[in-house]
């Protein structure tokens, strides 16, 4: 008896599971979405949780003649999924009111469909979220539901826009009632009116898997609602230590186009450092008021290190100076002083010996690619200290200038400074004894 009931069990089971497989979305996983406790603001403008956690979608698809795509950045939280759209239009047609009210599909606007159970079920479960390029909302489902407009929408979601250079931006925030685990099956929408005559074309989210249109549910992609995230700071690194203020760039080596050494003392890992091998050697310098004795040496890879392998090679430095021009070699550090992990922050300990003004970063090459880059690079420490290169005691106050100190061993030569990002990087790998590496994401 048991054993037919456990038969039954496991028949019923398979049953189900195949029940759930025909009515559940068949199109892209894209995979998981961060939950954040950070505050968004929904005005148009792209928060820094977007840009350090979000999960994009691009929306591709059939790109329109004129060039019309975008990309879809989410996130959650407790009740709530937002979604930030940003659109390239090259030709944005000012809707007319009476499309606005009556046929809203036809102006220049995203569509967000969410299938919150992920079940492919179109016509009880589907919702159409839309935002035109003036801020007019809409709602919409097969239910019955059709709300166009300030007025009719209400509170049933958030939303702003923002004209931006070549196109635009919509924000959303979508109630859910569903948490972390859950499968939302989501679709985007790009109406594209491309003339005052109305032509117009539909651009859709990419799906390889799926040929997903506007209400067919079943072929949809999906996001799976993740954990929670934290943006990455710096002094989550720290460990209580002082990070020392004010660091000004002061030199360093040739980036890739924008992607120049300035870039990793602007407080943004979203910027980098970045140089291939025909630009090496890797190097930044920076100042600060004062002179400082650092004893912690933070440093950020940036946002696609995991796709593309970019550390600093073996025997990277980091020198410091009293007068800019002398060197002492404070680190010598590893390759695998820190690894290839996204956005993520990696610290050593230093022997915090003696007090400099000046700091450099250098490699010479690449550590396992012909690449190398950082996003930030921070420096611990405390003001005053016996100055590096017997240059006597500094006070602790501001404002005072250092001595010049005698010409130490220096790094390889690269003019008056050397990389300082590598030069971080170097006191990060050098290790020894009195390094402890870590990461901190």
């Amino acid at each position: 008896m048991k054993k037919l009931l456990a038969a039954l069990l496991a028949g019923l089971l398979v049953v189900s599971a195949l029940s759930m497989a025909v009515f559940a979305g068949d199109g892209d996983d894209y995979g998981p979405v961060a939950k954040t406790n950070e505050t968004i603001v929904i005005d148009g403008e792209k928060d820094e949780a977007y840009g350090h956690l979000g999960l994009s979608i691009v929306i591709n698809r059939e790109v329109s003649d004129i060039g019309t795509q975008g990309v879809g950045t989410i996130l959650w939280s407790d009740g709530f999924l937002y979604v930030f759209g940003e659109i390239t239009d090259p030709a944005m047609i000012p809707p007319e009111p009476d499309k606005q009210e009556n046929t809203p599909w036809t102006c220049d606007s995203l569509e967000v469909f969410i299938d919150q159970n992920n079940t492919g079920d179109t016509a009880e479960n589907v919702m159409q979220y839309r935002i035109d390029i003036t801020g007019w909302p809409c709602t919409y489902n097969q239910g019955g539901l059709a709300d166009y407009g300030q007025a009719n929408v209400g509170s049933q979601f958030e939303y702003a826009h923002k004209i931006v250079d070549g196109g635009y931006n919509v924000e959303f925030k979508i109630p859910i009632s569903v948490g972390e685990g859950a499968q939302i099956g989501i679709q985007f929408q790009i109406n594209d009116v491309q003339d005052a005559d109305g032509t117009q074309q539909v651009v859709y989210s990419k799906n390889d898997k799926g040929e997903s249109g506007s209400w067919t549910g079943e072929s949809y992609g999906f996001i799976t609602l993740g954990a929670l995230k934290t943006i990455p700071r710096p002094q989550d690194a720290a460990g209580g230590k002082s990070i020392i203020p004010g660091a000004q760039f002061v030199d360093g080596g040739e980036g890739v186009d924008v992607e120049v050494a300035a870039n990793m003392f602007d407080g943004d890992v979203k910027t980098k450092y970045c140089a291939t091998d025909n630009l090496f050697p890797y190097w930044a310098s920076w100042k600060y008021d004062q002179a400082y004795t650092a004893d912690r040496l933070i440093f950020a890879t940036a946002n696609d290190n995991a796709e593309y392998p970019r550390r600093m090679c073996d025997g990277w430095t980091l020198s410091g100076s009293n007068d800019g021009s002398a060197w002492d070699v404070i680190y010598t550090g590893k390759a695998d002083d820190y690894q290839n992990e996204n956005f993520t922050y990696y610290y050593v300990d230093l022997p915090g010996s003696a007090a400099y003004q000046y700091y450099k970063l250098y490699s010479e090459t690449g550590g396992d690619s012909n690449v190398i880059q950082l996003s930030e690079v921070v420096l611990c420490g405390t003001a005053g200290g016996t100055l590096g290169g017997g240059g006597g005691s500094a006070p602790a106050g501001g404002g005072d200038t250092p001595a010049a100190v005698p010409t130490p061993s220096a790094p390889p030569a690269t003019g008056n400074t050397g990389i300082i990002v590598f030069a971080v990087m170097a006191m990060a790998s050098a290790g020894v004894v009195l390094a402890k590496k870590r990461a901190v994401k």
